[in-house]
């Protein structure tokens, strides 16, 4: 079975229509810059110790954490659900490896390619499991 991740579209939804209409799963972490050679856990952490100097040892743990995940171990193939803010979830399977998009604001640069299956999908129509994890406050997660 494939894994099923979550991935959030900001705190206030800021990603969340470009998420969908561009067929996307966009990280956030706006100073954080190309992640694309960091290919080592240490390396992914020093990258965020630069470009988040005034942040806790604690939350720059939790940050390397999840953008492992994004940059690293979420695979194609994998199911992506997107929490939206109308009450909805956004069901769908990741396509392609992470990207770096320099041309784009901040906030919207860390992504990765999604085939969007169920858009809309109300939250009451998935797994009681799924559901209840929905409330978590990570960015990226994985889900059972």
């Amino acid at each position: 079975m494939a894994r099923a991740w979550m991935v959030r579209a900001g705190a206030d939804g800021e990603r969340e229509e470009a998420s969908l209409s561009e067929g996307l799963s966009i990280a956030g972490w706006p100073e954080l810059g190309d992640l694309t050679h960091c290919v080592s856990w240490d390396g992914l952490g020093a990258e965020l110790g630069k470009a988040y100097p005034r942040e806790s040892p604690r939350v720059l743990s939790n940050w390397q954490g999840q953008l492992w995940r994004f940059r690293s171990v979420m695979a194609p193939g994998n199911l992506i659900v997107l929490p939206r803010k109308d009450g909805h979830v956004a069901i769908g399977y990741l396509t392609g490896d992470y990207r770096y998009r320099a041309d784009q604001a901040p906030g919207f640069r860390h992504v990765r390619a999604v085939h969007w299956k169920r858009p809309d999908t109300p939250r009451n129509e998935i797994r009681a499991g799924l559901r209840a994890t929905l409330g978590s406050l990570l960015t990226v997660s994985q889900r059972t």
